[in-house]
């Protein structure tokens, strides 16, 4: 009888130990980004307002030099240049003729889609060159 009793709390222990409450399988929040930029992306494509999607795209592009290269970007002057030559590595050239055309884009009211395709082009030839 002791034994039967002495099994039977042995059991009872070794299976309490053993049986855990089921976790509940929770299904991941699903991403919404895409579906956000594709509804911003088709909103500037009806209003064509192409002039702030140049704006915005330079305001990345000069906070993106401030990060990466650690230079001040209130002065586009020569001096700049010349260091962002140095630490990109980007021929003076093409930095010259980015910045340019990022004046010029800054100087306009509104532009056209072949001026911001063009902006884009001279950013990404920027970043695919620059070390």
């Amino acid at each position: 009888m002791y034994i039967v009793l002495f099994s039977i709390l042995l059991f009872i222990f070794f299976e309490a130990k053993r049986k855990q409450r089921i976790i509940p399988i929770i299904k991941p929040l699903s991403n919404t980004t895409l579906e956000f930029t594709e509804t911003l992306g088709r909103l500037y494509f009806q209003y064509k307002d192409h002039k702030n999607i140049a704006d915005k795209k330079i305001t990345y592009f000069l906070e993106y030099i401030r990060t990466r290269y650690y230079l001040k970007t209130e002065n586009l002057d020569s001096i700049f240049l010349e260091n962002l030559n140095k630490k990109s590595g980007v021929s003076l050239e093409k930095i010259e003729t980015l910045f340019k055309h990022i004046n010029f884009i800054q100087r306009q009211t509104t532009i056209s889609e072949s001026d911001l395709l063009e902006l884009n082009r001279k950013m990404e030839e920027f970043n695919r060159i620059s070390v």
